[in-house]
């Protein structure tokens, strides 16, 4: 990540939940999720994709992929937000970078990238965002262009394999 763990876009903050605690006493990482689902819903309202929007079109966006990478723990009680910086997007697609970060201790926990796909639920495939939103996603794009690309982005998961040695 760059020198600083917040993203130019504030979207989404909270306290970690108790139920969210599994039995290593830190959040599971199935809720690391939450979180970031709760700021992509943020993100949509920002933009103009918001319930007025979805309900007057039928269009909404979906994910089409996520990576999640889990930096360091967060307990019960700690205070997070989630803010986010545009990566890219074209007629269709919007990628998204989001940060987790512990807001009392200022720490970057997880970072969560994101291929969200406009989609026509009615026709059920994807359709073209409206102009007015890729006019605001433009100026946003060309506004955060000049940040530091934080090295999870692009990042996937692979592991150098070396033959095992033969014993046989």
């Amino acid at each position: 990540m760059p020198d600083r763990t917040r993203l130019p876009l504030s979207l989404y903050a909270g306290v970690v939940a108790p139920e969210w605690i599994d039995y290593n006493e830190h959040m599971n990482d199935a809720f690391y999720l939450v979180p970031f689902s709760r700021a992509t819903d943020a993100w949509m309202d920002a933009i103009g994709l918001d319930a007025g929007y979805r309900s007057e079109t039928g269009c909404t966006i979906f994910t089409a992929e996520s990576h999640l990478v889990y930096l360091r723990e967060l307990k019960a009680g700690a205070p997070y937000d989630v803010t986010g910086v545009l990566l890219g997007f074209d007629e269709k697609r919007i990628h998204l970078l989001m940060a987790l970060c512990h807001t009392a201790e200022n720490y970057l926990a997880a970072t969560c990238e994101w291929m969200l796909l406009h989609v026509d639920r009615l026709a059920g495939r994807s359709a073209p965002i409206p102009a007015n939103v890729c006019s605001r996603l433009g100026a946003m794009f060309i506004e955060h262009s000049s940040l530091t690309i934080p090295s999870q982005v692009g990042r996937v998961i692979h592991m150098e394999q070396e033959a095992p040695s033969s014993t046989l």
